[in-house]
């Protein structure tokens, strides 16, 4: 068994061609997939370019995570793993066959229902929640 294996620690290329058109900052040092030979590699911040997409790894994923939001619990059966809460108006379970994969869905789906919109800043993350659903996402509080 490897200690360390990049591409079980980070969303898959397609996942995170996503999170990019979803907004997921790419800016910072950090896991890249090269667009030109989708190879993942560890890119320096002054290193990023446009043909690189950023691939988070499961804190980072985490850190967006709305605040005071509970996930239920993370599994791992018959070689799927499942990240599910119930945050949010029913219990929801994402699923897929890395814990990276499954948090990017849950992320993904949480920034297409407006419980968290991601803004780009040379500081710290910030996550964004509605308090009262996904009705209007004008002037959201910042968690930070």
């Amino acid at each position: 068994m490897k200690t360390f294996e990049p591409i079980k620690e980070v969303p898959n290329l397609e996942l995170c061609k996503k999170l990019k058109e979803l907004g997921y900052p790419q800016e910072g040092g950090g896991w890249y997939w090269d667009f030109e030979d989708y190879k993942l590699a560890f890119i320096w911040a002054e290193e990023v370019a446009d043909e690189l997409i950023k691939a988070p790894t499961c804190r980072e994923l985490g850190e967006w995570l709305p605040q005071n939001w509970n996930i239920v619990s993370i599994q791992y059966k018959n070689g799927r793993w499942g990240v599910s809460s119930h945050e949010v108006e029913e219990w929801r379970m994402w699923e897929a066959d890395t814990e990276a994969n499954a948090r990017a869905k849950m992320l993904m789906w949480l920034v297409e229902n407006r419980y968290v919109k991601f803004t780009k800043t040379d500081q710290k993350q910030k996550s964004i929640i509605q308090s009262q659903g996904a009705e209007n996402d004008k002037n959201l509080p910042s968690m930070w």
